[in-house]
């Protein structure tokens, strides 16, 4: 009997790869989460299928909310690809996160690089930081400008293409959003 393909509704995609990301980063076996799950292996290893036109099962929300806990992540990112909110690894606090949607910080970080922020950690000179600009959440390098016995943040892209942003202490604190702790720089 030939396998009939059903393709992936557009809500879900990237949802096998995020849940085969989050297993693997959290140092979980396929069968560990099969168990977490309520699932076979067999299973588990569909609800992670990268061709998913071919083999993948959508989750359940129990199944999603059960493995979101045990890997330490949010279950809207785990599903959905909300990148709003993603639990830090290993710890309660909620991360913010930002996707790279233009070229300011390539050649280190490509376009559509997930840059995850805190917004509790004291940022320094040299830090990247997710800054809002224009109803819009950026990452810069941050830099610190002495002028006139006045304190002034410079934020500086990586690509010379794009304008450094200089700001006052004041408007600087206003606009923080957090330091950066991680990029995720998307697959080829």
């Amino acid at each position: 009997m030939a396998k009939t393909k059903i393709p992936l509704p557009e809500l879900l995609k990237g949802c096998p790869l995020r849940l085969h990301l989050a297993r693997t980063r959290a140092g979980v076996s396929q069968m560990d989460a099969a168990r977490v799950a309520r699932v076979s292996r067999p299973t588990m290893m569909r609800l992670e299928a990268f061709d998913a036109e071919d083999d993948f099962v959508p989750p359940d929300l129990g199944q999603v909310v059960r493995l979101a806990e045990f890997y330490g992540t949010d279950p809207a990112y785990l599903a959905f690809g909300d990148e709003s909110r993603v639990r830090a690894a290993g710890g309660e606090r909620v991360l913010g996160s930002v996707r790279q949607d233009d070229g300011a910080m390539e050649d280190r970080f490509p376009v559509g690089t997930v840059f995850l922020f805190d917004k509790d950690l004291q940022e320094a000179p040299g830090d990247l930081v997710a800054v809002l600009q224009d109803d819009k959440v950026i990452v810069r390098l941050l830099r610190e400008i002495r002028r006139d016995d006045q304190r002034l943040f410079g934020l500086r892209p990586l690509n010379n293409d794009y304008p450094t942003l200089t700001l006052s202490q004041d408007a600087f604190e206003k606009r923080l959003q957090g330091r950066v702790v991680e990029a995720r720089v998307p697959i080829a």
